[in-house]
């Protein structure tokens, strides 16, 4: 169900990531303004829900962290989508864990929904549109 992807060196793994197809809902959101607001397309045709990749799990190696792996694999990824047109979608996901918010945050993730703010993964998301309006 997942593509998993592996960099490595010659002796050890320094990071991992999975990929698996998403879609992103209205239901998936607190409230339809909320849905219409965050993905209104320029077409104005109204989708019940838009395609994404969802990152199944990211890891980097103990002795490779805080040396911007981590964000070098999310550039890769959106760069999967954005140049490369693996598939026509529109949003990276992932359920993220407590303590890799703040990375996905700097990284350009929002959360989707307040729903899930006591459990221990929250649903974020990246919009690729607004990385091909940034560059």
């Amino acid at each position: 169900m997942a593509a998993t992807y592996i960099l490595e060196n010659t002796t050890e793994t320094i990071a991992f990531f999975s990929l698996l197809n998403d879609k992103i809902t209205a239901q998936d959101v607190d409230s339809g303004n909320q849905w219409k607001k965050l993905f209104k397309l320029t077409t104005g045709k109204n989708f019940s829900s838009h395609p994404a990749v969802k990152i199944g799990r990211l890891g980097i190696s103990n002795s490779f962290k805080g040396q911007g792996i981590g964000s070098m694999v999310l550039d890769y990824i959106n760069g999967l989508f954005l140049t490369n047109h693996q598939t026509g979608c529109r949003h990276i996901t992932v359920d993220a864990y407590g303590a890799s918010l703040p990375f996905y945050l700097k990284n350009g993730f929002q959360f989707l929904t307040r729903k899930d703010e006591d459990k221990a993964t929250r649903l974020m998301f990246l919009d690729l549109m607004t990385l091909t309006k940034r560059g």
